[in-house]
């Protein structure tokens, strides 16, 4: 299958995320809306300002692929410092607002936030939901697609310089204390540790849960 069962070194060691998933208190969605309203005024108000990093496409190299599953095993370690700016400044803003000259900056600021999810981590990136990053790729910051930690750098490398024709094996851990060990490649990944719960069996014949 895809997953043979090999011995695997491990890759790479990332941090992981501890924090849980929470509702979002509605004061933090309000900071975020107000940081964004000025960032898009600001924008505005000079439409042909800088406009950071180019936009990134939706489709990536299967390298890059790769490294952001590794990302996916931390849970977002880094995002956590995003809180409620998520990295975006006025560059980034005026990027995104430049893929449609006609829209106002009040609706630019109203698509963002229609974006946020109902849950996300604890103290982290509103947009930081449980299964990753709820923004669509084009309209992320530019730290959001150049930041890579140390051991990402180091994973991306690898991948990129030698194509590798097995799994990949990373894991994270917190303090010395493993979260979870994942294989990864470029079509998606495996968490090894903790297991996932088995899938429910269907019942039986003439059989019922009441």
């Amino acid at each position: 299958g895809r997953w043979p069962v090999v011995n695997y070194a491990t890759r790479a060691i990332v941090p992981a995320n501890p924090r849980d998933v929470v509702p979002q208190p509605e004061e933090r969605r309000l900071r975020l809306k107000q940081r964004l309203s000025d960032l898009a005024a600001k924008a505005a108000a000079d439409p042909d300002g800088p406009t950071g990093d180019p936009p990134v496409p939706e489709q990536l190299a299967p390298a890059q692929k790769i490294a952001l599953l590794g990302c996916a095993a931390c849970r977002g370690f880094c995002c956590l410092s995003g809180g409620e700016h998520a990295y975006q400044t006025e560059e980034s803003v005026r990027r995104v607002m430049k893929s449609d000259p006609e829209k106002s900056p009040e609706a630019w600021v109203g698509q963002f936030l229609s974006y946020l999810p109902e849950r996300s981590f604890e103290g982290g990136c509103l947009y930081q939901g449980e299964r990753g990053c709820t923004l669509p790729r084009s309209m992320r910051s530019d730290t959001c697609h150049r930041f890579y930690c140390r051991p990402l750098r180091g994973l991306l490398d690898f991948v990129r310089d030698t194509p590798p024709e097995e799994p990949i094996l990373v894991t994270a851990a917190l303090e010395g204390e493993v979260a979870r060990i994942v294989l990864l490649d470029a079509e998606g990944m495996k968490v090894l540790y903790p297991a996932p719960p088995p899938s429910p069996k269907p019942d039986a014949p003439g059989q019922s849960c009441g």
